[in-house]
């Protein structure tokens, strides 16, 4: 619902994340955390037969914001489109949200390569501002074996770890579940999503 803190969420799923990620006040307007939108209604087009396209305007800012999903093949594709309702330039940022929930054995694929940068931690001995080159950040973590640094039990569901890398070598990464031997590849075109 709308007005919930993003952690008394069910924090599960996939985001949208706009104006923003972070809380912040623009403008004199107050933004809340994760954006406008992930808790709030959207309207769909129920005309549509082979694409789902869905819709919301923003509260904080002049904006409008569609996705629209298409499936081809075993592919799920999601293109976006935001709209300024105002004459004057509006600033944004945007970031698709996924969460997943990582086992003992799950691994990280980089297609490419990319320094991480950490932005937040939970229950990590990693700090934010530590960077390093994927997948082994500077303290020995392991991204790719979706290592968190943990400072509890090693299969803690409390500990994360929230690390950004640019696109412009690296425009897709997998999770990989090896005993059901299932993958599943996020790929980004870099000049349209540069992290």
């Amino acid at each position: 619902a709308a007005g919930t803190a993003f952690e008394d969420g069910p924090l599960a799923g996939a985001d949208e994340c706009v104006p923003t990620v972070m809380p912040c006040v623009v403008e004199g307007q107050p933004i809340p955390d994760h954006g406008e939108v992930w808790n709030r209604a959207w309207v769909f087009d129920q005309n549509e037969t082979e694409t789902i396209t869905t819709r919301i305007e923003l509260q904080t800012r002049p904006l409008s914001f569609a996705r629209r999903i298409s499936l081809a093949g075993n592919e799920l594709r999601l293109d976006y489109t935001l709209t300024n309702r105002s004459a004057q330039a509006v600033g944004y940022l945007w970031a698709f949200h996924p969460l997943f929930t990582l086992e003992a054995g799950d691994a990280v694929e980089l297609h490419g390569e990319a320094e991480a940068i950490v932005q937040g931690t939970q229950e990590s001995a990693v700090t934010a501002g530590v960077r390093g080159s994927w997948p082994t950040l500077r303290n020995r973590v392991r991204l790719d074996r979706a290592e968190t640094g943990s400072v509890a039990s090693a299969d803690s569901p409390n500990s994360y770890l929230k690390a950004f890398m640019s696109t412009a070598r690296a425009p897709a990464i997998s999770l990989i579940d090896r005993p059901r031997g299932e993958r599943l590849t996020l790929k980004v075109a870099p000049g349209e999503v540069p992290a």
